[in-house]
C-alpha cells in the first residue's frame, strides 16, 4: 500500500491542481493507495496578529474542510474541491452561504457540519495537522510525501507534483513490492496449495 500526504494552501490554484493530480493518480495505480490532503499555513496569522480579514480566509476554509472530513474522507475532499473551484475558478467570495450551499451539494449532514465548523475538536485536528507538518519538516505548500507502507524505508519528499513523475515513482515502489513478495514465496517452496 502507498500513502500520499499532500501539503496544501487551500487558497492556492497550483495546490488545487496538485490535489486533482493526486486524486487521479490514486485511482489509476494498480495497488491500494490512500492519500491525505493536509492544509498548511503560517500559524502567526491566527495566533494574535490582527491582520486583514483576507489572511484569515485560509484558516476558516481549513476549519470548514476539517469539519467536512468528520463525515468521511471522500465527502471532505469533494467539499474542499468544490469550495476551491468556486473561490479560485469562479471568483466567488468565501461566505457562510457559499459554504452551506457546497455542504448541501456534497450531501453533508448540515446540522452536524454547522456544529463542527467552529468546534474545539475541529481546531484540535487543525493543530494536529500543523504538528505533522512540523514533524515531517515540510517547508512549502505543494510538498508531497510518499510512504511505502509495506517497507521500513523512510518517506520520500517531493517538492513539485507532476503526474508522470509520480506515476513512475509509485510504479517503481509497486514493482519492488511485487519482487519482494515473489522472493518470499520462493523461500517457502515447501508449502503446497490444497
Amino acid at each position: 500500500m502507498i500513502e500520499l500526504y499532500l501539503f496544501v494552501d487551500p487558497t492556492c490554484s497550483d495546490c488545487a491542481e496538485s490535489e486533482r493530480t493526486i486524486a487521479r493518480l490514486s485511482k489509476q495505480l494498480p495497488c491500494k493507495t490512500s492519500y491525505r490532503i493536509i492544509p498548511i499555513m503560517n500559524l502567526s496569522v491566527i495566533s494574535g496578529n490582527k491582520e486583514a480579514h483576507s489572511q484569515l480566509l485560509p484558516y476558516k476554509l481549513i476549519l470548514d474542510y476539517k469539519a467536512a472530513l468528520f463525515q468521511g474522507a471522500k465527502k471532505g475532499r469533494k467539499f474542499l474541491f468544490a469550495l476551491q473551484r468556486d473561490i479560485l475558478e469562479k471568483n466567488m467570495t468565501y461566505c457562510d452561504s457559499l459554504v452551506y450551499s457546497i455542504a448541501k451539494q456534497v450531501k453533508l449532514d448540515m446540522d452536524m457540519f454547522k456544529e463542527d465548523r467552529r468546534s474545539k475538536l475541529t481546531e484540535s485536528t487543525f493543530k494536529s495537522d500543523q504538528k505533522t507538518i512540523s514533524e515531517m519538516n515540510i517547508s512549502n505548500h505543494g510538498n508531497l510525501v510518499i510512504f511505502d507502507c509495506d517497507s521500513a524505508d523512510n518517506g520520500l519528499l517531493i517538492d513539485k507534483v507532476d503526474y508522470h513523475e509520480l506515476f513512475e515513482i509509485c510504479s517503481h515502489i509497486i514493482q519492488k513490492e511485487s519482487q519482494e513478495l515473489d522472493d518470499k514465496i520462493k523461500q517457502t517452496s515447501n508449502l503446497r496449495v490444497l
